[in-house]
Order: C-alpha cells, then sequence, then structure tokens
C-alpha cells in the first residue's frame, strides 16, 4: 500500500508543468533543498509590477544530479539564478520546472533527471 502511494504522488514532468513552453525565471535565492523526490529552489522575482514574489523552482531528483555536477552546496540564500524552464500548467501558480539553471560562477548545470528531447530521440530510433 506504502508503495502505490509513492508511486501516485511522483509525477511526471508533463503533468504538473507544460513542457513545449519555455520560459526565463531570474532572482535570488532564498532557500535551496537538495532533498528527495526533487530539488527545490526558492526564489525571489521581480514581476512586471515591480513587486517580490516567492517562486518555487523544481529539478530532477538530487541522486542524478549529483552526477550532473550539483551538491547540496551549490546554491545559498542571497546568490542570483537564471532559470531557464517549463512554467506551470495552472495559472497563476509561481512554480517553474527547471531545465537548465546558471550558477553563481557562471557555469550552467542541467536541472532535470533526463532531456525530453533526447529521450523522444531514443524512442523514435526504437520504432524505426
Amino acid at each position: 500500500m506504502l508503495l502505490a502511494a509513492a508511486g501516485i504522488a511522483h509525477h511526471s514532468p508533463g503533468s504538473v508543468y507544460v513542457v513545449s513552453e519555455i520560459v526565463v525565471l531570474e532572482g535570488t535565492v532564498t532557500d535551496y533543498r537538495f532533498n528527495n523526490p526533487h530539488v527545490r529552489i526558492h526564489i525571489d522575482a521581480v514581476n512586471e509590477d515591480g513587486e517580490v514574489e516567492d517562486w518555487i523552482a523544481e529539478g530532477g531528483t538530487p541522486n542524478v544530479l549529483l552526477r550532473n555536477g550539483w551538491s547540496s552546496e551549490t546554491f545559498k540564500p542571497g546568490d542570483p539564478i537564471h532559470i531557464v524552464g517549463n512554467p506551470p500548467r495552472t495559472e497563476g501558480t509561481l512554480f517553474i520546472h527547471m531545465l537548465d539553471v546558471t550558477v553563481p560562477d557562471g557555469s550552467k548545470l542541467f536541472a532535470e533527471d533526463v532531456r525530453l528531447d533526447a529521450a523522444n530521440e531514443r524512442r523514435r530510433s526504437r520504432q524505426r
């Protein structure tokens, strides 16, 4: 029973985010959670009206992100952040699905478990 609940709780990015759209979010890190099931970064970002909004950026699992160069020390409160990702399906929610993140030293890190474009290409080539 517990395993069934865990399976339901884990979701595909496409169920929560519009994976066919790309957005950019810039702001300041307020909290960084390198925990399962997904790494999350809380960000203060200024909207078009000049108001500060508290966004949550969700990425892949810590285990996979460790292999992509992430660590529990990658971000700290006050760090500037630039995220390329997918917007939420529910309008008005302040979530972003991280794909690529620019870290404070200027380098970029991939932020998800699997690149959807690469996975789709592998799937297409198996069907040929």
